[in-house]
């Protein structure tokens, strides 16, 4: 301990090199170690960890971790499914759909008579009335409302 001390310039107690030894003994017991060690081995996985810890987005996150912490715990985590399977809907359709023009203004109303596609406007529709619900003055939105006089 003595030696320890010495060689760091830091006042090491016997208590916190016990709660070290404590905590390194509970993660080999789960077996956490082992992975660890296995990565700390693995040359690509330390280049990319390398690269991750030296990239200034993560300095960006870093910087701004308040303001992303607080935003954050405004989102409803249950709601993660529909969050990913709209993601997984809009991947979808850019990897599968035959994308075509739609044809000026009856094109538009043939492809209206579709279900999903009344589905998907309606959801479109809702989002943009949310959005402009969100969208103030307090919640920082960029867009000054030039109808308000009309409301």
């Amino acid at each position: 301990m003595e030696k320890l001390n010495e060689e760091t310039g830091q006042s090491f107690n016997d208590s916190s090199i016990k709660k070290l030894l404590l905590i390194i003994d509970e993660l080999d017991k789960s077996g956490i170690l082992d992975i660890i060690y296995r990565m700390a081995k693995d040359e690509e996985i330390i280049s990319s960890v390398k690269r991750i810890l030296s990239s200034g987005f993560l300095m960006n996150i870093i910087d701004n971790s308040d303001i992303i912490m607080n935003s954050l715990t405004t989102i409803d985590l249950s709601m993660f499914p529909h969050y990913t399977n709209a993601v997984k809907s809009i991947e979808t359709a850019i990897k599968t759909e035959d994308v075509r023009p739609v044809g000026g203004l009856t094109g538009v109303l043939d492809k209206i008579r579709d279900e999903d596609t009344q589905k998907g406007i309606g959801i479109v529709f809702s989002l943009l009335r949310s959005l402009g619900r969100t969208c103030s003055e307090a919640e920082g939105c960029p867009f000054k409302d030039d109808n308000a006089h009309l409301k």
